[in-house]
């Protein structure tokens, strides 16, 4: 699953019991962006938060946080959205940060003076039990590549979860970057 939209994604993971895959996204930006606030939105068990995700793995990270909610982490319990709308010194609010890491926006072929040109095909697939990048934020991102031009393959044949299917892609991604190489012509099913 692509999250190409972080704002989908995350509210899919708010609660779930992928829920520590979103803490450790909020970590990341939070580092990311020091500048903004963070650390002085957190309670005490957001500062014991930031700090577990700092000390585990990704399965140690998942279990610590199965079923979290980003409200009980905050003095205030602020939800997404609050926290989207919190500005940085320079007036940028969290929101705007998020949406500028999504994908398929600003997009063109190479040659075509989009602010980021895509001069390769693109080999985008899903497993049909994806259980944690909701579906909408998957489409949308290969309809967004699609619309902009850029020559993209996709499939979402293969019968596994978010996990399983990479190794049950893992053929096909060879094949396709192993003629790409090679120089065979790029496919592409938009």
């Amino acid at each position: 699953g692509v999250p190409g939209d972080l704002k989908v994604t995350a509210r899919s993971l708010n609660g779930s019991l992928f829920a520590g895959f979103l803490a450790d996204a909020l970590v990341g930006l939070s580092a990311a962006y020091p500048e903004m606030p963070f650390e002085e939105i957190m309670n005490d068990s957001g500062r014991r938060a930031v700090q577990q995700v700092k000390e585990n793995c990704l399965f140690g990270t998942l279990a610590v946080f199965l079923g979290a909610r980003v409200e009980n982490f905050t003095t205030d319990r602020l939800s997404l959205d609050q926290i989207y709308a919190l500005r940085g010194p320079d007036g940028t609010t969290w929101g705007e940060i998020v949406d500028r890491q999504k994908l398929g926006v600003n997009i063109g072929p190479r040659g075509s003076g989009a602010r980021y040109e895509i001069g390769f095909p693109v080999f985008q697939y899903r497993g049909i039990a994806e259980e944690i990048i909701p579906w909408e934020t998957t489409d949308a991102t290969r309809a967004a590549y699609c619309r902009a031009g850029i020559k993209t393959l996709w499939t979402s044949t293969y019968v596994g979860e978010h996990l399983t299917t990479d190794w049950l892609a893992a053929g096909d991604v060879a094949t396709f970057l192993g003629e790409r190489f090679e120089g065979k012509p790029e496919l592409n099913n938009c």
